[in-house]
């Protein structure tokens, strides 16, 4: 190889690792997982979590309740 195309290997590698070590490099990487993330994730039921909340207990026992009544008629 000539001196000539391997500095230019050099200056390649060196811009390449440069640009990967931009700030706006990490901004563009942290956008792409975020949203590799929410493609990743399984879509359910967006209230479930409030309803499993233990201060609506009461509410499920008194759904559930109702239900029996309601089979035993």
């Amino acid at each position: 190889m000539t001196e000539a195309r391997r500095r230019g290997r050099w200056i390649l590698a060196g811009g390449i690792v440069g640009l990967a070590l931009s700030p706006g490099a990490r901004r563009m990487g942290m956008g792409v997982r975020a949203r590799a993330t929410r493609l990743g994730r399984a879509a359910g039921d967006p209230e479930a979590p409030f309803r499993e909340a233990p201060c609506y207990e009461h509410d499920r026992s008194a759904a559930t309740g109702a239900a029996r009544r309601e089979a035993a008629r």
